[in-house]
């Protein structure tokens, strides 16, 4: 059956007043049971001493009983409830000749001196309050009197009614105040989630199996909150997964509001422009990025209405070039212009790389063609009938021709590794014969020079994993370009270790060095430190592009340590073979500089 609030709160009522009911009745009815046990004692005490000072009373040579029996009897015969009994201490012989009250213990000690007794016997219905007092005569107990009053036969009906009463309403109370506590507690969670869920905290409310208002409340308010629960848990996966996006991308971002402050931006945008992307929520656009083209670009976008684009340099240490698209930003009531900035610092970069790279090979081939077309030309128009000079000429003719044979080569070899078509064959190949075999191929020209060429006879024989004539080609640039830049006197060093698991081969020299300024563009095509001693020493411009590139192919890396006078260190390293992977690193050293 379904309960009402309003009957709810009747029987809590009702059960409030039952309970009052049943204290103040067990209260009342305590109350009447102790006066009544006390009247029952008060009587017994009184009516056993006054019969005791009469049976003292008679002659001592009388038989006690005997001569109080009638009065006792017929005096007392008229009061319900109430028994007397004398006992002579003439019976006072052997157990069996004593009779049933005689052998009480509590006739035995009065008869014995111990003075009056008094107690409740409750081992039959009604109870009784006893009271015994001795029959003293001549300074001798004679005997003794008992009255026994019954206690219950005193408490008038209305007590027993009460205390039924009394039990019944405790029941009805009882009942109360368990549907009470039913109502009262989820009342309770029910007020303390409604605040929690006001607040937007994390509360949970059990599943009500009630039928009642409380019951649908609570499962209502349970529903509601599970159903915000899980729209903020999308939310703010939603959230999260667009902050990952945003984090993780290379563009910046910038969401610009109407009054120019920065709606949203994320750290790619921090990156580009120099501020703190955490920090910038809330700030106007102005006080964090300085930028004129970028304030310029966020005006003309709010103008003009449509997307436009931008494309500026940065000014600082590392220049950089920033392309930006700004469009209209309208999402529901909010207005403002969405910034795109792309870093295209590297593809500009590669644009002039390109080129340059046209404009050098132009002019590289230019050179050597001019040359041979002028020294043809020469002969045509009659050195050939000259046989002291025509011999030089064609000399000269077929030395422009093999450098123009290099270059191309050079520019195929380098095309086809930085398109990964060359193919390589890679196999464990050992360093010490390598390295002895390009030193012999430059051991004329270092002759020529007056230069020395060393190895480290320190170095261990180790394998590295790579392609035999790349590794080759490696070693005959770095030392060609050693020989060529040491001045006379000097010496070309060559040695290679086992560092950190790779092999490390270097090639060291005590020439001209490479000033600082140069160093980071050394690897670039057609670059050259020292151009006209370059185009003197017969030097393309590629070696060590090509260098590079193979190094890279093979896995592994280049770096350079120059000082201007005092010579350059290049030091390459390349995978170990398998069987040399396992070797201790750091065996054997390279030879300080």
């Amino acid at each position: 059956m379904r309960w009402s609030l309003r009957w709810k709160s009747i029987a809590i009522l009702v059960g409030g007043l039952a309970i009052f009911t049943i204290l103040l009745g067990a209260i009342a009815a305590a109350e009447l049971r102790r006066r009544e046990v006390e009247r029952a004692r008060n009587l017994a005490s009184s009516w056993s001493s006054a019969i005791a000072d009469q049976c003292a009373a008679i002659a001592p040579g009388d038989a006690l009983k005997a001569a109080m029996a009638g009065a006792t009897r017929a005096g007392f015969a008229a009061l319900p409830g109430m028994t007397v009994a004398v006992v002579d201490a003439a019976e006072q012989g052997e157990p069996r000749e004593r009779s049933r009250t005689a052998r009480r213990p509590e006739w035995l000690r009065v008869l014995g001196g111990s003075g009056p007794v008094a107690f409740i016997d409750g081992s039959r219905a009604p109870a009784r309050a006893h009271h015994i007092t001795p029959v003293v005569r001549e300074g001798r107990v004679d005997g003794a009197v008992d009255v026994a009053v019954d206690v219950e036969s005193a408490a008038p009906t209305w007590i027993r009614l009460a205390a039924a009463g009394s039990a019944a309403a405790l029941g009805i109370g009882l009942v109360a105040a368990w549907r009470l506590s039913r109502l009262v507690g989820p009342l309770a969670a029910l007020a303390d989630g409604a605040e929690r869920f006001a607040s937007g905290l994390e509360f949970t409310l059990p599943v009500s199996g009630r039928c009642d208002e409380v019951g649908v409340l609570s499962d209502a308010l349970r529903k509601s909150h599970e159903g915000r629960r899980l729209t903020t848990i999308e939310y703010q996966e939603k959230t999260d997964a667009l902050r990952a996006v945003l984090r993780n991308m290379v563009e910046g971002v910038l969401a610009i509001g109407e009054d120019e402050s920065v709606l949203l931006a994320n750290e790619a945008s921090g990156r580009m422009l120099g501020f703190a992307a955490g920090s910038a929520a809330g700030r106007p656009l102005v006080n964090i990025a300085r930028h004129r083209p970028l304030l310029d670009l966020l005006r003309r976008c709010g103008t003009e209405a449509k997307p436009v684009r931008d494309e500026f340099e940065m000014a600082g240490e590392s220049r950089r070039t920033l392309s930006m698209r700004a469009a209209p930003l309208a999402i529901g009531s909010l207005r403002g212009i969405m910034i795109v900035i792309h870093d295209v610092t590297d593809l500009r970069r590669l644009e002039n790389v390109r080129r340059e790279f046209v404009a050098n090979v132009s002019h590289e081939l230019k050179t050597p063609l001019a040359a041979i077309k002028a020294y043809a030309e020469t002969l045509r128009l009659g050195a050939l009938e000259d046989a002291e000079h025509r011999g030089a000429f064609v000399e000269r003719i077929e030395e422009q021709a093999e450098r123009l044979h290099a270059l191309i080569s050079d520019l195929l070899l380098l095309a086809r590794v930085e398109a990964g078509r060359e193919i390589f064959e890679f196999t464990d190949t050992p360093l010490r014969p390598i390295v002895a075999e390009c030193l012999a191929m430059f051991a004329t020209l270092a002759e020529h020079k007056r230069v020395t060429l060393e190895t480290d006879t320190a170095s261990p024989d180790i394998q590295v994993h790579v392609d035999a004539e790349g590794l080759g080609t490696i070693l005959n640039n770095l030392v060609d370009n050693a020989v060529k830049y040491t001045p006379e006197g000097g010496v070309v060093r060559v040695a290679w270790t086992i560092r950190d698991g790779y092999a490390e081969l270097e090639v060291l020299d005590t020439g001209i060095g490479i000033p600082s300024r140069d160093q980071p563009r050394i690897f670039e095509r057609f670059y050259r430190a020292e151009k006209a001693r370059s185009r003197e020493t017969g030097g393309t411009g590629l070696g060590l592009a090509i260098v590079k590139h193979l190094v890279q192919a093979f896995g592994g890396d280049i770096h350079l340590s120059s000082e201007e006078g005092r010579g350059s260190a290049f030091r390459v390293r390349l995978p170990l073979a398998r069987r040399d992977l396992t070797r201790r690193a750091g065996v054997g050293s390279l030879a300080e500089r």
